[in-house]
């Protein structure tokens, strides 16, 4: 499934953008294109995909 997050503030490497984010099969295929796939507002909200989580739990 393709869906595009359109309206994000997206950190990028050095800056902050306005721009859109498509994600495939749970993969980030390109930043800053159309849309493809399903349009999903993210209006208001921040994307980080230069951001990992590291954090690990274990019992």
């Amino acid at each position: 499934m393709t869906q595009t997050f359109v309206w994000a503030e997206v950190y990028l490497p050095g800056k902050i953008a306005n721009t859109t984010v498509t994600v495939a099969d749970g993969v980030i295929v390109e930043i800053g294109g159309a849309v493809q796939g399903l349009e999903i507002s993210a209006h208001g909200k921040v994307l980080a995909p230069t951001i990992i989580d590291v954090h690990v739990s274990s019992a």
